[in-house]
Protein backbone atom coordinates (compact mmCIF):
# COMPACT_ATOMS: atom_id res chain seq x y z
CA UNK A 1 0.00 0.00 0.00
CA UNK A 2 1.33 3.41 -0.90
CA UNK A 3 0.84 6.26 1.51
CA UNK A 4 0.47 9.91 0.64
CA UNK A 5 3.48 11.83 1.96
CA UNK A 6 4.69 15.39 1.48
CA UNK A 7 7.05 14.13 -1.17
CA UNK A 8 4.42 12.39 -3.27
CA UNK A 9 1.16 14.17 -2.39
CA UNK A 10 0.97 16.04 -5.69
CA UNK A 11 1.12 12.73 -7.55
CA UNK A 12 -2.23 11.80 -5.97
CA UNK A 13 -4.11 15.08 -5.43
CA UNK A 14 -3.88 18.65 -6.62
CA UNK A 15 -3.43 21.36 -4.00
CA UNK A 16 -7.08 22.37 -4.45
CA UNK A 17 -8.23 18.78 -4.00
CA UNK A 18 -6.17 18.48 -0.81
CA UNK A 19 -7.69 21.71 0.54
CA UNK A 20 -11.19 20.47 -0.26
CA UNK A 21 -10.51 17.08 1.35
CA UNK A 22 -9.25 18.80 4.51
CA UNK A 23 -12.30 21.11 4.61
CA UNK A 24 -14.66 18.15 4.25
CA UNK A 25 -12.78 16.22 6.92
CA UNK A 26 -13.04 19.11 9.39
CA UNK A 27 -16.73 19.62 8.57
CA UNK A 28 -17.45 15.91 9.11
CA UNK A 29 -15.60 15.95 12.42
CA UNK A 30 -17.61 18.98 13.59
CA UNK A 31 -20.88 17.30 12.57
CA UNK A 32 -19.90 14.09 14.36
CA UNK A 33 -18.93 15.98 17.51
CA UNK A 34 -22.18 17.96 17.46
CA UNK A 35 -24.20 14.77 17.02
CA UNK A 36 -22.44 12.99 19.87
CA UNK A 37 -22.84 16.05 22.09
CA UNK A 38 -26.57 16.01 21.41
CA UNK A 39 -26.76 12.27 22.19
CA UNK A 40 -24.75 11.53 25.36
CA UNK A 41 -26.36 8.09 25.52
CA UNK A 42 -24.22 6.89 22.60
CA UNK A 43 -20.84 7.02 24.40
CA UNK A 44 -22.53 5.49 27.46
CA UNK A 45 -23.86 2.57 25.39
CA UNK A 46 -20.49 2.04 23.72
CA UNK A 47 -18.74 2.11 27.09
CA UNK A 48 -21.18 -0.43 28.51
CA UNK A 49 -20.80 -2.70 25.47
CA UNK A 50 -17.01 -2.47 25.77
CA UNK A 51 -17.27 -3.43 29.44
CA UNK A 52 -19.53 -6.40 28.65
CA UNK A 53 -17.14 -7.62 25.93
CA UNK A 54 -14.18 -7.43 28.32
CA UNK A 55 -16.09 -9.25 31.05
CA UNK A 56 -17.41 -12.01 28.77
CA UNK A 57 -14.41 -12.23 26.43
CA UNK A 58 -16.24 -13.87 23.51
CA UNK A 59 -13.95 -15.41 20.93
CA UNK A 60 -13.42 -13.69 17.59
CA UNK A 61 -16.03 -15.73 15.72
CA UNK A 62 -18.69 -15.19 18.40
CA UNK A 63 -18.21 -11.44 18.75
CA UNK A 64 -20.79 -10.32 16.12
CA UNK A 65 -23.44 -12.55 17.73
CA UNK A 66 -22.48 -11.26 21.18
CA UNK A 67 -22.89 -7.65 20.02
CA UNK A 68 -26.21 -8.46 18.32
CA UNK A 69 -27.51 -10.05 21.53
CA UNK A 70 -26.32 -7.04 23.53
CA UNK A 71 -28.30 -4.63 21.34
CA UNK A 72 -31.34 -6.93 21.26
CA UNK A 73 -31.37 -6.99 25.05
CA UNK A 74 -30.87 -3.24 25.20
CA UNK A 75 -33.87 -2.79 22.88
CA UNK A 76 -36.04 -5.18 24.90
CA UNK A 77 -35.12 -3.43 28.15
CA UNK A 78 -35.98 -0.06 26.62
CA UNK A 79 -39.34 -1.33 25.35
CA UNK A 80 -40.19 -2.68 28.81
CA UNK A 81 -39.25 0.63 30.41
CA UNK A 82 -41.57 2.49 28.04
CA UNK A 83 -44.61 0.30 28.87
Amino acid sequence: MNYVTKENQNAYFTDNELKEIRKEKVAAKIQDTDYLSAHPEIPAIIQDLYKQVLQSRPNHDDLPLFVAKYFKQLHEDRCKALE
